[in-house]
């Protein structure tokens, strides 16, 4: 059983303290039991190798709410724990396909430690590898440091009232699980023209 099952059939979505570091135990000893984890900026590499893409599969796995804003701890800690995330533990796994969206934020977009961001969409425009998703569907979005994303996260400020186009390899965090993507360039903010109704 991989963490990835195990978080659907638990239901776990937002964890106490002291869950959480269970639930970072418990990955260590399933990490690579069920999936390859991987760096979600590699995949964005030339040549990398990629899963295989199941389109229909991907666009299921759209949320139909929003995720949960980040807490105080998500906020601190997030310089400790994305590393250990890297390494695999509760960490990312590639759906092998890539998405171009269009969406308003739901809340405005949190930092967090370490020059992180995140930003979770309801979508206005969505499509997995050239095929449409429904609607009333939602996407978080994770910017890391050191990315053209993050140079305009840093720079705007990015609410229900900005319009936000982000493209790039879809992934799977096994935190929820839930899709994300981490975009590098592909990344537009247009502030003043969203309908401040992200959740909506």
């Amino acid at each position: 059983m991989s963490l990835d099952d195990f978080r659907i059939r638990t239901g776990s979505r937002r964890a106490a303290p002291a869950a959480r570091l269970l639930s970072l135990a418990l990955g260590l000893l399933l990490s690579g039991c069920a999936h390859t984890y991987i760096v979600p900026a590699e995949l964005r590499q030339p040549g990398v190798k990629r899963a295989t893409c199941h389109v229909a599969r991907t666009l299921r796995r759209l949320s139909k709410k929003p995720q949960e804003g980040l807490d105080d701890i998500d906020v601190v800690t997030s310089a400790l724990t994305t590393p250990i995330k890297k390494l695999g533990i509760s960490g990312w796994w590639d759906t092998g396909c890539d998405a171009a969206v269009v969406g308003i934020p739901v809340r405005k977009a949190q930092g967090s430690s370490g020059g992180y961001f995140t930003l979770d969409l309801r979508l206005v425009k969505a499509e997995i590898n050239g095929k449409q998703a429904k609607p009333g569907r939602f996407l978080r979005i994770e910017i890391w440091p050191k990315t053209k994303a993050q140079e305009i996260a840093a720079k705007r400020e990015i609410t229900p009232e900005s319009r936000v186009t982000v493209g790039g390899p879809v992934v799977v965090d096994t935190d929820g699980p839930f899709l994300e993507i981490h975009p590098g360039a592909d990344f537009q903010v247009e502030n003043g023209i969203g309908n401040g109704k992200g959740t909506k």
